[in-house]
């Protein structure tokens, strides 16, 4: 008995061990330390939605001074998630797309002194930002409005610590709404926000990306992250407490309070809306914006943009067969009127073939029924020329070009019955008229010497002369 339950107990693990090795491994590369931003891939995780798609997934925090962009491009990690930036590279020519995006409002906003409200204000104060780059790409919309250049502007290297604003070393400082505002509310510090959603302008923040690479050899297994990582995040919207708790426990690398993620998970919720929008979902004209939004000295026209955003996309199997049918009905849509006119010349073309044919056959039918008609009229010729040789009283005998014998009257058989008799058959001149008289016969006959002339027979029992005439 113990050795069966041994033995099940080590095919049982055995079993797991097997399932366990079928995952397929890949990673996850975040661009920020764990916290609630990050709860829906951490639920995919932690609730085995990946483990159930297959997957392996290891969750990698952000490290100061890492290329994220770079990182999934070059293969280090599997997948990414950034902002807007992947937008700009990729219309450099970064072989990357989009996977899902999340947020639908700017997580990114300014956290001002209290008397600084409008961008303007922001001329010749110490703004703490990541670089110039960065916030360029992030703000400079709202500035151009007011004219304003980034370059009129102090940015200051970001230390990633609300203190240097409490403590007046900056004016202002670029911040996630989802906890740096929490962080001064605890310390009582008054501030002012300046929002680019109240500008129009919503930039990504909480891209999910991967490389064309990945793609190109793992489409599938690229969907089934997808599909898993959106279970992930209908989980944790719907059970913020739970990913709270284990937030706490397993990934709790920033020391976070379970007041500051709750706090966070409220403003994830707004971030994200998904009351309003799918989770995750792709919005290609916010795209087209984001696009003028960036490239306000470039133009691109709507069918450029169109290409871009469909290429930068990411599309499953499932997709690609749908666009592929969409693709081939808008071509047959185009070529309609081109069609319709090739159907309206082979419909032309077969009418007139037809009446054409239709004359053609009349013509052959005509010209047969005449040749059918003269047919018979050389027949009824050649027959009455042949009932004339047999009521001649002559004999008659007719020869082709090589000297055989074509036709014998009645006649002709008659005065050479005997012979006939024994041998019927393949006659030729020289069975007729003497070797010395075929060459003199021939000669008469080719110079048109019509004149009878007298030769002896050969066939006649009794080699008699007679007179014969000669007609070519």
């Amino acid at each position: 008995m113990i050795k069966i339950l041994i033995l099940f107990l080590f095919l049982f693990y055995s079993n797991i061990f097997a399932q366990e090795k079928k995952l397929s491994k890949v990673s996850l590369q975040l661009h920020w330390k764990y916290q609630f931003e990050f709860a829906g891939f951490i639920a995919a995780r932690e609730k085995g939605f990946y483990k159930d798609a297959g997957l392996d997934v290891e969750l990698k925090e952000y490290e100061f001074g890492q290329n994220i962009i770079e990182d999934v491009s070059l293969g280090k990690s599997n997948y990414g998630i950034y902002n807007s930036n992947i937008l700009v590279e990729y219309i450099k020519k970064e072989p990357i797309q989009l996977i899902s995006s999340y947020f639908k409002r700017s997580a990114l906003v300014l956290i001002t002194k209290p008397d600084i409200k409008y961008p303007k204000d922001l001329i010749g104060k110490k703004i703490m930002a990541v670089g110039k780059n960065d916030f360029d790409l992030n703000f400079n919309y709202i500035f151009s409005l007011q004219k304003i250049k980034i370059d009129d502007l102090n940015l200051i290297p970001h230390s990633f610590d609300v203190k240097d604003f409490a403590e007046d070393k900056v004016d202002a400082m670029t911040a996630f709404i989802s906890d740096q505002p929490y962080k001064l509310d605890k310390l009582n510090i008054k501030y002012n926000l300046i929002n680019p959603s109240e500008y129009g302008l919503f930039n990504l923040q909480l891209e999910l990306f991967t490389s064309d690479n990945e793609v190109s050899l793992n489409r599938n297994r690229t969907e089934a992250f997808k599909k898993a990582s959106l279970k992930g995040w209908e989980y944790a919207l719907n059970h913020p407490q739970e990913i709270i708790e284990i937030i706490l426990k397993k990934y709790n690398t920033q020391n976070l309070t379970k007041e500051f993620l709750e706090n966070e998970a409220i403003y994830t919720d707004r971030l994200i809306l998904p009351k309003m929008y799918e989770i995750g979902s792709i919005d290609e004209m916010f795209l087209f914006k984001q696009i003028d939004a960036l490239y306000t000295d470039v133009s691109f026209t709507l069918n450029e943009k169109k290409q871009l955003v469909n290429d930068f996309i990411f599309s499953s199997t499932e997709d690609l067969d749908v666009k592929k049918s969409e693709k081939n009905y808008l071509l047959i849509k185009k070529a309609m009127p081109f069609l319709v006119i090739i159907l309206i010349i082979f419909i032309f073309s077969q009418l007139l073939l037809k009446k054409y044919n239709k004359k053609l056959k009349k013509e052959v039918d005509d010209k047969t029924l005449e040749y059918k008609k003269k047919n018979q009229e050389l027949i009824n010729a050649n027959q009455n020329f042949f009932d004339l040789l047999n009521t001649a009283i002559e004999a008659i005998a007719i020869f082709d070009e090589n000297d055989n014998l074509v036709k014998l009257n009645k006649s002709g058989k008659l005065m050479f019955n005997y012979y006939f008799k024994k041998n019927s058959e393949n006659k030729t001149i020289s069975d007729f008229i003497p070797e010395d008289f075929i060459s003199e016969v021939k000669d008469r006959l080719n110079n048109k010497i019509f004149e009878q002339v007298e030769i002896n027979l050969l066939l006649l029992p009794q080699q008699n002369t007679i007179k014969i005439k000669l007609h070519n």
